[in-house]
């Protein structure tokens, strides 16, 4: 019997502490959420310097080698595997094509058939050469 009535003391202390730190977790979100309501976007600042953007132009281009008879898959992938751009291509003729890109792709792999090469985008062009 004492057991009991301990244990009901205990649950109900345990109970009535659980509902007072509820309570104030929720006073303090209202609260945060209350004062946290943007006006106007012209607050926000930045520095001059500060890129905006979430993609950048890239200027590909696949220089032709004359009288290669060769005809491949042309592929452009980021290091982790997603393909970007994905075309047969054949060797003896020159392609060109502006494509947008994350910024965070920080290099590309362009492979033609068996050929594979590592570029960086920092410089916004790249020149596939297969000599």
């Amino acid at each position: 019997m004492k057991n009991t009535g301990t244990t009901i003391l205990l649950l109900s202390i345990l109970l009535s502490g659980l509902c007072s730190c509820r309570k104030s977790l929720e006073n303090k979100y209202k609260e945060s959420v209350k004062n946290e309501q943007v006006k106007n976007t012209s607050a926000i600042k930045a520095s001059q310097n500060f890129k905006w953007n979430t993609t950048i132009s890239l200027n590909f281009s696949f220089n032709a080698v004359t009288l290669d008879s060769r005809i491949a898959i042309l592929k452009i992938t980021t290091v982790d595997g997603s393909v970007v751009l994905q075309k047969l291509q054949k060797a003896d003729q020159d392609f060109s094509v502006l494509i947008e890109i994350p910024v965070h792709y920080e290099k590309l792999i362009v492979s033609f058939g068996t050929i594979s090469r590592e570029f960086e985008t920092k410089g916004g062009k790249i020149v596939m050469d297969l000599m």
